[in-house]
């Protein structure tokens, strides 16, 4: 489990985006659902969702499913995004030594 990983963040807006996209997605919600046995896309009978939410699993998989999102998805869009930058002006990324 990350240990809060909001503290790590280092783009906000990024991770807002890369959250908003995979919950809108419910292919993605729904498989995330039967691997990790929760109930996030709210399917079945309206008393089992009451359920979760009076005994707090429904936010603990929406807990879960954040961090599924920061670890898989957003760390990998960041990675991409900072390989991608042009370097920084007067220098290169490569060679710190470079004017």
């Amino acid at each position: 489990m990350i240990d809060t990983p909001e503290r790590k963040i280092r783009n906000p807006r990024l991770f807002r985006c890369c959250l908003r996209a995979a919950a809108a997605n419910d292919d993605l919600v729904a498989e995330f659902d039967r691997l990790r046995g929760y109930n996030l896309s709210l399917k079945g009978p309206a008393i089992v969702t009451e359920i979760d939410r009076a005994t707090g699993y429904l936010e603990e998989g929406a807990r879960a499913f954040y961090e599924f999102v920061y670890a898989a998805i957003y760390l990998r869009v960041l990675a991409s995004e900072e390989a991608e930058a042009p370097p920084a002006v007067g220098g290169s990324r490569t060679d710190p030594a470079a004017p």
